[in-house]
């Protein structure tokens, strides 16, 4: 089980993030994502959405309001290529927040040893499926249309 962050800034824009390679992995690619993380044995979504925020971004919970939870899991096949030992898929329950802080609070390197994106930036919700790795392309499509009453 997976939790994905729609994180919304006053503007209605839509937070994602590059990925940040390091060591021996090469960046291969341009995609970005919305920020996203495993739930562990001893949490609830919401708690581990709440974990993913901060590790990835820098965020508390006192700089966010949750806005909506997602009715449904989604799903995604990860191609060969990507697999882990134990992750060929991954299921996923998405939240809506809305952003009420400032954007020098974001913060990347929270965890250096483990830091999820090298930049990010502000997008239209729209335009984000344009930018994603193919294989999450159309979970994006499809969380930004079930949120699409917010933008």
């Amino acid at each position: 089980m997976c939790v994905g962050i729609v994180l919304v800034n006053a503007q209605k824009e839509v937070f994602v993030g590059k990925r940040y390679f390091k060591g021996d992995k090469e960046q291969k690619d341009e995609y970005w994502q919305m920020p996203q993380g495993g739930v562990d044995a001893e949490e609830v979504p919401v708690e581990a959405m709440l974990r993913e925020l901060y590790e990835e971004t820098g965020l508390h919970k006192d700089e966010i309001e949750v806005i909506a939870e997602s009715k449904r899991w989604y799903r995604y096949d990860i191609p060969e290529e990507y697999h882990t030992k134990h992750c060929i898929f991954r299921e996923q329950k998405w939240f809506l927040l809305r952003f009420k802080g400032d954007d020098e609070s974001i913060n990347l390197k929270v965890k250096p040893n483990h830091q999820e994106f090298s930049e990010w930036k502000w997008s239209p919700a729209k335009n984000i499926p344009k930018f994603v790795i193919p294989f999450k392309k159309d979970v994006y499509k499809q969380v930004i249309k079930d949120f699409e009453w917010y933008f």
